[in-house]
């Protein structure tokens, strides 16, 4: 019996942590596999906001890496493949997020 309860433990435990992570994480805008797509370059930036909905911060990830890539890319461009993650709570009640993608010429 107790060998029984070990391994229900043990499958509840990996689900939940399984669960915590994908919270944690997210990914937005995928590539579109094209045969004229050109990918330029990489870009990554850290941003603090409220914690909110996935797609506020889908939204704001977008946002940022669009600014950074700016500063580095010149010309019609567009970030895909985004990524982000939670970093730290921040004393102010705000979460900090990184969040990196591939800029590609559009």
């Amino acid at each position: 019996m107790k060998k029984l309860s070990k391994k229900i433990l043990s499958i509840f435990f990996v689900m939940l942590v399984g669960l915590f992570v994908s919270c944690l994480t997210g990914q937005y805008k995928p590539l579109k596999a094209s045969a004229n797509t050109e990918v330029l370059g990489t870009i990554q930036t850290s941003f603090t906001m409220q914690r909110v909905t996935r797609q506020a911060i889908n939204t704001q990830s977008y946002i940022h890496l669009m600014e950074a890539a700016s500063q580095k890319y010149q010309g019609n461009f567009d970030v895909v493949d985004i990524t982000w993650a939670i970093g730290r709570q921040m004393n102010d009640g705000n979460t900090e997020y990184t969040a990196t993608g591939k800029v590609i010429k559009m």
